[in-house]
């Protein structure tokens, strides 16, 4: 309320415009009342605005209305908008504004006009302006095993009125917050969850064969399972598919590395088992393989014919049961062939009596060498 004044002549500032009614009372000497009241003009602008989107389909969007009137001959002629995250834009006409907001959040937004005779006029937003994302997002177990179920839960983000899940397998969409659902089949799936606001603004979240229904399947590469060259190094590695977590047992050791590697330093027979289970733990499935490290001693080398005429072709085996390894073929006649392979022909071109030597090597170990009798050439 306006004080009163109780001078004849005074100034007063008028802080908004629009139409005042001004009231003015006299009191003579004799105690007699007289007014008058009379309208008054303030010229300039009332700024006003308003936020058309409360729920904008686009993403962090803010779409904002004006709606400031003038009073006076003079027009708006600016329009600055401080949307409250730091960003300032002033527009020389009076359309709706959007602006992009970079994150969620409450904002208070701000209108200064100006009119053309350079009054302004300054309104804040009734509150705050929240901007909310409408957002799909959900919790998905991806890989389960087979007639087991998976779980799901609902996380999207913004006032959503209604959803729903499509699992990708031709069974009716869910609309439960969370829970559980199982597949007939094995396979790869896709996962579809899709939001909608009052607005009827719509958000999907789709992943591609995000799920797998499959059983797991134990199984695992060594490159050789039997050796006559101790200490003996191996290397598991595991090819097993579809599975969570891996267990190897040999003897009494056991190991939950992904690969496994070991020396065996005795001869003997060595079951090496792997165990997998699904990610989802539901499921197991388990693999045995030998390791055989046999003594020195045991190894044969086998060559024919003992006698030929020259030129002399002779065969020569040794270490059959060997999938991978080195070998020194000294065939005693001043011939020496680095190879692979462990069964081999070589042809004698002088006449004599000759004692070939086989050495097996092994990554850094050197075994020891085999002979046996003559052969001979003539």
């Amino acid at each position: 309320m306006i004080p009163l004044q109780l001078l004849p002549r005074f100034s007063y500032p008028f802080f908004e415009a629009g139409i005042r009614s001004v009231k003015l009372t006299t009191t003579d000497i004799f105690g007699c009342i007289d007014s008058v009241r009379k309208p008054l003009e303030v010229f300039g602008p009332d700024a006003r605005f308003s936020r058309i989107n409360p729920e904008d389909c686009r993403k962090l969007t803010g779409t904002f209305s004006d709606s400031s009137i003038v009073f006076g001959p003079n027009k708006i002629v600016s329009w600055k908008w401080d949307f409250g995250d730091g960003v300032i834009e002033e527009k020389s006409d009076g359309a709706p504004v959007a602006h992009v907001y970079k994150q969620p959040g409450d904002y208070n937004v701000k209108l200064s006009v100006r009119d053309a005779a350079g009054c302004v006029d300054t309104v804040n937003s009734k509150g705050v302006v929240t901007i909310k994302e409408l957002k799909a997002d959900g919790f998905v177990t991806p890989n389960v095993c087979h007639n087991f179920p998976l779980s799901y839960q609902n996380k999207s983000t913004g006032n959503y009125t209604s959803f729903a899940w499509d699992f990708g397998d031709g069974t009716p969409v869910s609309t439960a917050m969370e829970g559980s659902h199982t597949y007939k089949d094995t396979g790869y799936y896709d996962l579809r969850l899709t939001v909608v606001n009052a607005f009827g603004c719509t958000d999907t979240l789709l992943k591609k064969r995000h799920i797998r229904v499959s059983e797991p399947l134990a199984s695992f590469y060594l490159k050789d399972s039997i050796s006559f060259c101790p200490p003996f190094d191996v290397t598991f590695t595991n090819t097993s598919d579809f599975f969570g977590k891996a267990e190897w047992t040999i003897g009494d050791e056991k190991s939950v590395d992904i690969n496994h590697r070991k020396l065996f330093a005795k001869p003997g027979k060595f079951p090496v088992t792997l165990k997998v289970t699904s990610a989802d733990n539901n499921c197991i499935s388990t693999i045995t393989r030998n390791v055989m490290l046999y003594r020195q001693e045991d190894a044969v080398m086998e060559y024919n014919p003992l006698q030929a005429c020259l030129p002399g072709l002779a065969n020569f085996s040794a270490f059959d049961r060997l999938a991978a390894a080195r070998f020194y073929w000294d065939f005693g006649d001043g011939n020496i062939l680095d190879t692979s392979a462990n069964s081999i022909q070589h042809l004698y071109t002088d006449i004599g009596s000759f004692i070939p030597k086989i050495i097996l090597t092994r990554s850094k170990w050197l075994c020891d060498n085999y002979s046996r009798d003559k052969t001979n050439c003539h």
